[in-house]
């Protein structure tokens, strides 16, 4: 199982957030979190350990009820609070 650490949590949850009325896919959320850089294209097993680390952080995410995971989809965007 892909450790989660708190810089990834972090970078997960500022991207939701920065973008509040938008939902982002497994695919766009790895880019970003995980951006490719000068090295170019992943290879493929990097590319699902990767995914994998995304995924599992946000299931962590959304357990803690600060995201919410579309199963169906596989769209994630931040909860919104309803307090005044």
């Amino acid at each position: 199982m892909p450790e989660i650490t708190v810089d990834l949590k972090l970078k997960i949850l500022s991207t939701l957030a920065a973008k509040d009325s938008q939902s982002f896919s497994l695919e766009e959320l790895t880019q970003i979190v995980f951006p490719a850089g000068t090295e170019g294209i992943v290879n493929r097993s990097e590319l699902i350990v990767r995914q994998s680390k995304v995924l599992e952080t946000l299931i962590f995410l959304a357990d803690l009820n600060l995201i919410y995971l579309d199963s169906q989809t596989d769209r994630s965007s931040i909860k919104k609070s309803n307090v005044n």
